[in-house]
């Protein structure tokens, strides 16, 4: 800690320096300094005395016993860590940083929240991208708007070739054109799919979604989203579908499953409410492994003989039922 009197050659240094480092054309004619000059001058000064502090710490770190760990275990202590975790690792000294920067499969799997200001977003990205040579084996994105979407999806597109695992929160009403475009670019890799919105619009995934190429495509996970209205084939060889925080989840969205996913062997439905849509029973109930409705137990029709058809050779869960809805059957 300062003491008093270091605060206070310190506070005079600073005022000396920021007086010293405005020119005079910045005073008016009764000597005040423009405001925004002096806004300049001390975020110069601070950003000076991070860089001082920086490398003080740096300085500091170098000499402790931690710094002499052997590169396996430093790498090994590494991988079990989180991503931003290891991201605070690189600036700890120039040791770590050369021992950790360059290993590609630390940087892979990016969790990347970007609740910060907007214009940060695609700096964040590149940094990350960067880091992992611009191979993302698998991506966790939470977005807290969309005004900075457009350079944003364009830096990640050329991602969907390499990518195995992408996980997005999109917070907004609805799907922005950046995003309808990002998701219309082929997923050759792609295994694991998670979107999510905060919105209760009843939004759904574009049409023809990853231009109908994802071969790999196993597992889809919406919440407040539901399949495209067209799919095209990108759910040829999806096995499990998860639909959360839908308000209405009507039969016509069954028949989408079944005839978008032939390969589904796992489903869970989480909806407000269940009804019959327009399509009626016109289509072929899949046969089930697993099913799993959450909130209500489904009334007759489709989503009742979808139920009932697997009942000999699958697993039901009903997950916090709503009592009222509930019929006991004598």
């Amino acid at each position: 800690m300062l003491s008093p009197e270091d605060e206070r050659d310190l506070e005079a240094y600073l005022l000396a320096l920021a007086l010293k480092a405005m020119p005079v054309m910045a005073h008016n004619a009764a000597g005040v300094a423009n405001a925004n000059m002096v806004t300049d001058t001390l975020i110069s000064i601070s950003r000076s005395a991070n860089r001082a502090l920086s490398m003080f710490v740096r300085r500091c770190n170098a000499q402790t016993c931690i710094y002499r760990l052997p590169d396996e275990i430093l790498l090994r202590i590494m991988s079990l860590l989180p991503y931003y975790a290891r991201l605070g690792a690189l600036a700890v000294c120039w040791q770590w940083y050369r021992v950790i920067q360059p290993r590609r499969e630390l940087w892979e799997d990016p969790v990347i929240s970007l609740e910060m200001e907007q214009g940060r977003w695609v700096s964040e990205v590149q940094k990350s991208l960067a880091l992992s040579q611009g191979r993302f084996r698998s991506l966790c994105l939470r977005l807290s708007g969309c005004s900075h979407c457009v350079p944003l999806t364009a830096v990640l597109t050329p991602t969907m070739a390499h990518l195995r695992d992408l996980d997005l929160f999109l917070r907004g009403p609805a799907l922005c054109p950046a995003w309808v475009e990002f998701f219309a670019c082929p997923a050759p890799t792609l295994v694991n799919l998670t979107v999510r919105l905060d919105t209760d619009q009843g939004v759904r995934l574009p049409d023809n979604l990853f231009g109908g190429v994802a071969p790999n495509l196993r597992i889809v996970i919406l919440a407040a989203l539901s399949l495209p209205a067209h799919p095209g084939d990108a759910f040829k060889s999806v096995r499990a579908v998860m639909l959360a925080f839908l308000a209405i989840a009507d039969s016509d969205e069954l028949a989408r499953i079944s005839r978008s996913c032939p390969q589904l062997v796992a489903l869970a439905i989480g909806a407000e409410t269940f009804v019959t849509g327009s399509e009626g029973d016109d289509f072929n109930i899949p046969s089930l492994r697993g099913i799993a409705f959450n909130g209500v137990i489904p009334p007759n029709g489709p989503w009742r003989r979808l139920m009932d058809s697997n009942t000999s050779r699958s697993e039901l869960r009903i997950n916090r039922p709503s009592l009222h809805q509930m019929s006991i059957r004598q």
